[in-house]
């Protein structure tokens, strides 16, 4: 598969956007865990300590929200229009979903229901540790069968029929010329000799 693919474009995240989403990930992931382990496991830490963990994790956790924001329009778009790994991506996004909701409520709701929330949101927090990973491991081997069956095409056939979509931020691009004007303006199918028209 060449670098200009349209699976490639939109599917396959740019190298720029793929380290921030990792870094963030990374951040809340690290902070949340480090957090669960001083203040559930291991308590009596320093509170400056669980304070500064629960800062960095609740503005990552922001970061991150934008972060899958920005995957919506192409990534995920592209990826459902051409049936890509739907299972695994819509169950990392609901489980980020369920984060996010569980982490609001950790802040405003009553103390009654706080417990509830916490260990939802921890919950929620462990498997995103597997929904994730898992999401990008998928993604990466259905890049390479692809990229496989890609290179051994014959020069000038046709895209197989699951690549032959549309990018939606790049019109015509599987539209390939099926003919070429040759001598006197007659018409041949790429792949014949060239006919010359009679004088």
């Amino acid at each position: 598969m060449s670098a200009n693919h349209p699976l490639r474009l939109g599917v396959q995240l740019p190298q720029a956007q793929r380290r921030i989403a990792y870094a963030t990930f990374a951040a809340v992931t690290l902070s949340g865990v480090a957090w669960f382990v001083l203040h559930d496991l291991f308590p009596g830490g320093r509170s400056a300590v669980l304070h500064a963990l629960l800062v960095t994790h609740g503005v990552a956790a922001a970061v991150a929200l934008v972060v899958v924001g920005s995957l919506l329009p192409v990534h995920l778009r592209l990826a459902w229009r051409t049936r890509r790994n739907r299972t695994s991506g819509l169950g990392s996004l609901t489980i980020v979903g369920g984060l996010a909701l569980t982490g609001l409520l950790l802040y405003y709701r009553s103390e009654e229901g706080r417990d509830v929330a916490r260990w939802s949101h921890i919950v929620a927090g462990l498997a995103v540790l597997t929904a994730l990973p898992l999401h990008v491991w998928l993604g990466r081997r259905t890049v390479l069968s692809r990229s496989g069956a890609h290179r051994k095409q014959r020069v000038g056939d046709e895209p197989p029929t699951g690549d032959s979509v549309d990018h939606p931020l790049i019109p015509d691009a599987n539209r390939r010329p099926r003919h070429r004007r040759v001598d006197g303006g007659a018409i041949a199918p790429l792949g014949t000799g060239v006919i010359r028209s009679a004088d």
